[in-house]
């Protein structure tokens, strides 16, 4: 399988002026000479960033004031370079996930809204430091039990109710390996986040009865 290609959010400013685009390609230098093909004016990379979508949306909401059109600001007296460099930096993505045309999947309720038992966080945890946050992994509750100071009673039931609620992944009926949902916990960029929600057609977590009495109690 090919592995995902890495996309950039670029900033591309023209000579003379405080005029710059903000786009996205996964080779900036290349976009570069597509546009001064056909500028009249001299353009140049000014700066490159790691990410996809949502940070391009998220920068072109931010300077939205500035739009001259499309992808193109005016900013002014001011220079883009530091503005957009701050607001890549201070930009903290919400953890859900782009699916192929580019809209936002939420990952659904916050772990801490879910009532998960000390067992419950053990065990993501445990599954997590073994590698489970990137691929499934076998899991053994006779083995996970001492790591953990539980009963291997206790992480077989954390393990069924993880999967209830889509936080773990298994998978098959009858398979002994499981993943964290890439929704909720990824170890990696977010172009290769997205790539394994799509190949997994990932379900957002869901609450369950437990959850929903947990909620309403908070209220």
């Amino acid at each position: 399988m090919a592995q995902p290609t890495e996309e950039f959010v670029y900033l591309i400013t023209a000579a003379g002026s405080r005029t710059a685009k903000i786009g996205r390609s996964t080779d900036p230098g290349s976009r570069l000479a597509a546009l001064q093909a056909g500028s009249p004016v001299a353009l140049q990379l000014a700066a490159s960033f790691p990410g996809g979508p949502r940070l391009e949306r998220h920068l072109h909401k931010a300077f939205g004031s500035f739009r001259i059109h499309g992808e193109w600001f005016d900013f002014g007296d001011q220079d883009p370079v530091p503005m957009v460099t701050r607001a890549v930096e201070a930009y903290e993505p919400d953890p859900g996930y782009e699916d192929r045309a580019g809209r936002f999947r939420d990952p659904g309720p916050a772990l801490h809204t879910l009532a998960l038992t000390g067992g419950e966080w053990a065990t993501i945890d445990w599954i997590r430091e073994h590698g489970g946050a990137q691929s499934a992994i076998r899991v053994a509750p006779e083995v996970v039990a001492p790591d953990i100071l539980a009963s291997t009673t206790t992480v077989k039931v954390a393990l069924a109710r993880l999967v209830g609620l889509n936080i773990l992944l298994k998978t098959g009926p009858r398979s002994g390996a499981y993943q964290l949902n890439p929704r909720r916990f990824w170890e990696g960029n977010g172009t290769a986040l997205s790539a394994a929600c799509r190949r997994m057609n990932a379900p957002p977590i869901a609450a369950d009865e437990k959850a929903r009495m947990f909620s309403m109690r908070r209220r």
